[in-house]
């Protein structure tokens, strides 16, 4: 069975071509362009096992989505949670939410998508 991510950003271009680059190496995908989109994915249908999302997008931001996705009932929850963000690695970012992986971009796909896998692979 495939693994399933649901991206969120609301630069269109850039959740496009991630979802694209997960499609393409095998992974059920789902887009998003806001919170509200998100939480109804979120919601329905299957469940994904990788959120990743950004933190700055207008009305509400990443970090409120990832604490709704890890307030979720665990058969719901995504396993890894990430936030995209501008801060570099090792630089407080007080904001993000629970557990969240912080991403700083630019980043490497290819890298991103193999460091999920190996977290998937791991004791749920």
């Amino acid at each position: 069975m495939a693994h399933r991510i649901l991206i969120c950003d609301d630069e269109r271009p850039l959740a496009e071509e991630l979802t694209e680059f997960f499609a393409l190496v095998g992974w059920d995908t789902a887009i998003a362009c806001s919170y509200d989109e998100a939480v109804a994915l979120l919601l329905a249908g299957d469940p994904v096992q990788c959120l990743l999302t950004d933190r700055a997008m207008p009305s509400i931001g990443g970090e409120y989505l990832a604490a709704f996705a890890f307030a979720l009932p665990l058969e719901r929850r995504p396993r890894v949670i990430a936030i995209m963000t501008g801060v570099p690695n090792g630089e407080s970012e007080d904001t993000l939410a629970g557990d969240a992986l912080q991403i700083s971009k630019p980043f490497d796909p290819a890298a991103l998508e193999a460091r999920f896998t190996q977290y998937l692979a791991g004791p749920k």
